[in-house]
């Protein structure tokens, strides 16, 4: 380790140093200095498991990556990672990014990591630099947090320090801020529109290794299916996907989840499509974060939310109560038959009987506001995120 700095140490007249580094300890030095984690207790955790996916990546020739620290007098002062990601596009096109962006609070150290960021990017020919993009986006999320600070973290979500002079470094290094994503809590439990599901579709849960053995249908149903709800520029396709799996796996080895025996599954039981969810699969083997809709002639998955437990519960060995609605697809050939609705309901009330009241819908681009009310008149907005961007000439 080559020393430690005060994260309120003002800018000095000394040289900033730029190292390119691999070597895992110091990786892990540099974030136990610099990374902010709202919940100190987190904060190993987090960082361990990005060692691990910096460790299984760095060795796979389908990644490009850097890790950049920044030293003072020898000592750690800034921390960024670039990725070239196989999969990562925005609106369509191939896109490198930065993330895990900390710094003290020093423009020149900020600026100095993004050039390297940016020079690793050019020479890979790449025109575009978008961030903050946290892979794995799991752990760490899209953009960087301006609103909802007092929030609890939440798995998948971006964190960072509130009173961080990155944004204002970024725009004065010529990045624009591109995309407004925000978070919402879902407020109202049960959606009207779940009255109207068509009588063709039937709802219903799918065991981890049948959700595996269906992931290929899953993926058609990401190409096919209408994103009007949840339109996300920053897309990384079937990693994305795989990613959620994982996470799903893992957590299916855990027997955390204790059914709530309290619960009033009755009450519920007298809507056809609750009873016939419930009464098809073996609740306690069900992946119940992720509702299914199905064509009933076909079995073809036609809807499905992936939501994701919040797994820093799990990490700190506390009760889940709060699940990450992260994705929501609807084949475009199947809208107005009140899919989304009663996926939403039967979401609701199946994690309810495990104990999981909290659900909140994550990384909605808001491009449009006046549409994001009108989708959402169910939730109230929790957090708000920015992600940046620069083009960046080639010919430099």
């Amino acid at each position: 380790m080559r020393g430690t700095i005060d994260r309120e140490i003002k800018t000095s007249e000394s040289k900033i140093e730029i190292h390119d580094e691999n070597n895992l300890k110091e990786i892990e030095n540099a974030l136990e200095l610099l990374l902010y984690v709202p919940e100190p207790q987190l904060k190993s955790i987090i960082i361990k498991k990005f060692i691990t996916y910096y460790n299984d990546i760095i060795k796979d020739d389908i990644y490009k990556i850097k890790i950049f620290i920044a030293y003072r007098e020898n000592i750690i002062c800034g921390f960024v990672s670039s990725l070239i990601h196989p999969t990562y596009r925005s609106y369509g096109k191939k896109c490198g990014t930065f993330g895990w962006l900390n710094c003290i609070n020093d423009f020149d150290v900020c600026r100095k990591l993004l050039e390297s960021c940016e020079n690793f990017i050019r020479k890979n020919n790449i025109r575009k630099i978008r961030g903050n993009i946290n892979f794995p986006k799991g752990l760490g999320g899209l953009g960087i947090q301006t609103e909802g600070f007092h929030e609890n973290m939440l798995y998948g979500v971006a964190f960072n320090n509130s009173k961080s002079n990155i944004p204002n470094y970024l725009e004065k290094l010529g990045y624009k801020p591109e995309s407004e994503y925000i978070c919402m809590e879902v407020t109202q439990k049960i959606w009207d529109s779940s009255d109207k599901l068509d009588n063709d579709i039937n709802l219903g849960y799918l065991t981890i290794e049948e959700f595996c053995n269906r992931k290929e249908e899953i993926h058609e149903l990401a190409r096919n299916s209408f994103q009007g709800s949840f339109p996300v520029p920053d897309a990384s396709g079937r990693y994305r996907l795989e990613e959620v799996i994982k996470s799903y796996i893992d957590i299916s080895k855990s027997n955390i989840f204790i059914k709530d025996n309290n619960y009033d599954i009755e009450t519920y039981k007298k809507i056809k499509y609750y009873k016939e969810a419930w009464e098809k699969c073996e609740l306690e083997k069900a992946l119940i974060f992720a509702p299914l809709a199905f064509e009933k002639k076909t079995d073809k998955i036609v809807g499905i939310i992936l939501g994701i437990p919040n797994l820093y519960e799990y990490y700190l060995h506390h009760p889940i109560k709060q699940v990450n609605v992260d994705t929501v697809m609807v084949d475009k050939n199947y809208t107005g038959k009140g899919i989304f609705s009663a996926l939403n309901n039967l979401g609701q009330k199946t994690c309810g009987i495990f104990g999981m009241n909290y659900f909140e819908g994550t990384s909605i681009w808001n491009k449009n506001p006046d549409a994001i009310k009108a989708i959402f008149p169910h939730g109230k907005p929790k957090r708000k995120h920015i992600i940046y961007q620069k083009r960046i000439r080639l010919d430099k």
